[in-house]
């Protein structure tokens, strides 16, 4: 049943088109395998994007790296996480067992640590799939399901690593997307003060080839001149 659950769960992700839409379809769909607690955690370089639905910040100091980034991501091995199952992992330091402990009291008690990139990659991390239950009815409800959650979880990073990069994208002024590729690359450079030579400098074609792209993309965009060109990317219209 929670296999059948989460094929579906990412066949729904993958046609959403935000990031917003996307974590709250992921912890409805996670309450429904048995899921109440996700942690999310992408570290490229200084670059951290995380998400989750419990709130540690009270054991995170500034600079602190949440201990999964460390422990669970030298290997694609999932790892079982939360206070239940503290004992395993005696190497621990007071922090991070400061941080599974707050967890606990948050709702996260057992868990799956499940990598999706390994550290050492250009962008590492993964998902950390919490629940309040005890150690005995978490391996008798969820570790049969292990391999559907490391499955889907690498299904659902893959979507995710395509909307934050998206995101992350500068967007076009409202009306640019009527343009074809090149056309929106002339205007764009001649709305911003290029000449005709330095646009076909800059793109590698001809001062034809540019007169051509301005005139077709100023019949679409309904302008006259370069003046109104200008406006129109000032008023993002």
């Amino acid at each position: 049943m929670a296999q059948d659950r989460l094929m579906v769960l990412a066949q729904r992700l993958e046609t959403v088109p935000d990031l917003d839409r996307f974590w709250q379809l992921f912890e409805d769909g996670m309450t429904s395998v048995g899921i109440t607690r996700f942690i999310y955690l992408s570290l490229s370089g200084d670059d951290l994007y995380m998400e989750a639905n419990i709130d540690l910040s009270a054991a995170i100091p500034d600079g602190y790296r949440d201990p999964f980034l460390d422990y669970c991501c030298n290997s694609y091995a999932v790892t079982r996480t939360g206070a239940e199952f503290l004992s395993d992992y005696a190497y621990l330091g007071a922090q991070e067992r400061r941080l599974i402990e707050l967890a606990a009291q948050n709702g996260f008690r057992a868990g799956l640590g499940i990598p999706v990139r390994v550290k050492g990659s250009a962008r590492y991390g993964g998902f950390n799939l919490g629940t309040g239950l005890s150690r005995e009815k978490f391996e008798a409800q969820i570790l049969p399901h292990e391999a559907a959650f490391q499955t889907f979880c690498m299904v659902a990073h893959r979507k995710l690593e395509d909307l934050i990069d998206r995101e992350a994208e500068p967007k076009l002024p409202q009306g640019l997307e009527v343009l074809s590729t090149r056309e929106r690359e002339v205007f764009l450079l001649f709305a911003k003060g290029k000449t005709r030579s330095e646009c076909a400098d800059t793109l590698g074609i001809s001062h034809h080839t540019v007169s051509t792209h301005l005139k077709n993309s100023y019949e679409k965009l309904g302008l006259k001149n370069k003046a109104e060109a200008a406006r129109f990317l000032a008023l993002g219209n």
